[in-house]
């Protein structure tokens, strides 16, 4: 219960984030210099990353039925936030440039570009979980010949 108003709490401050760094962006008369935009505008995306990253690392922790010794913060973790971040900023330039849903799909395009985007994020967090599976068993057999070769002196 802890968890979900601490995230939605994230979320609106990054919208609000958002929303005052494209409205600072286009008022000149504000007579804001311009690394204060730049810096702003970087705040947004390191915000975006920990986000990501923090709600990625909680799947991948909470999220399995058996629970491994896995570190809170993984790899794998590491990876998919990248992963994530450029599939979403990916995605999102294609929709804008290059998409045609709305006009081929009419309204319900929308729906569609939203599950595409879900099922490419979804490829993503399986790669991810992969590369900690992967470290796991990896470790797991490291230790077992690790142990064989002590027993068999």
């Amino acid at each position: 219960f802890g968890i979900s108003p601490g995230f939605i709490l994230v979320c609106i401050c990054q919208v609000a984030l958002d929303y005052a760094t494209g409205k600072l962006s286009g008022f000149e008369w504000i007579n804001l210099d311009s690394y204060t935009v730049y810096l702003l505008l970087i705040l947004r995306f390191v915000v975006i990353f920990i986000v990501f990253f923090i709600a990625i690392a909680l799947i991948y922790y909470f999220g399995p039925a058996i629970h491994y010794n896995w570190r809170f913060f993984s790899a794998g973790s590491s990876v998919a936030t990248v992963l994530c971040i450029a599939v979403t900023y990916g995605f999102s330039f294609y929709i804008t440039n290059f998409g045609t849903y709305n006009k081929l799909y009419g309204s319900i395009g929308v729906l569609i570009a939203l599950m595409v985007w879900m099922q490419l994020i979804t490829i993503v967090l399986m790669v991810g979980y992969e590369i900690n599976a992967s470290i796991h068993q990896a470790v797991r057999t490291q230790v077992l010949l690790n142990a064989k070769k002590e027993w068999k002196r």
